[in-house]
């Protein structure tokens, strides 16, 4: 009878750290979708004074399936980066990102530039 009992109880821990696991391995998974569209600029910073027209706008995404820069589809590579040529006009310029992800769910950023050109 002991011998069963010491089988059962092997089974149980058996299933148990199998469940426990597969739990874990889920919430982890599962964490990165509920967290929701990730957009953040790298280079050049918001509130940058250029002194040239064109920059080159860098960035990293997490968890979006889009992304749009003044509503024109940009691209991003496997890690979410993306890096794109902007013509700025003189003066104030607002350069709009929008994220989606694949639930439907979206973020705006809104990054500021001033174009100063040398004299």
């Amino acid at each position: 009878m002991e011998r069963r009992n010491v089988k059962r109880l092997l089974q149980a821990g058996v299933a148990t750290i199998f469940i426990v696991t597969i739990v874990i391995y889920s919430y982890t998974k599962a964490q990165n979708l509920m967290a929701g569209p990730s957009v953040d600029v790298i280079s050049p910073t918001n509130g940058h004074v250029a002194t040239s027209s064109a920059i080159i706008l860098q960035g990293i995404s997490s968890n979006i399936n889009a992304i749009q820069l003044n509503d024109h589809p940009i691209f991003i590579d496997e890690q979410g980066n993306f890096a794109e040529i902007v013509i700025l006009a003189e003066g104030y310029n607002a350069l709009r990102l929008n994220a989606k992800d694949k639930f439907g769910r979206e973020v705006k950023k809104v990054v500021e530039y001033l174009y100063k050109p040398a004299l």
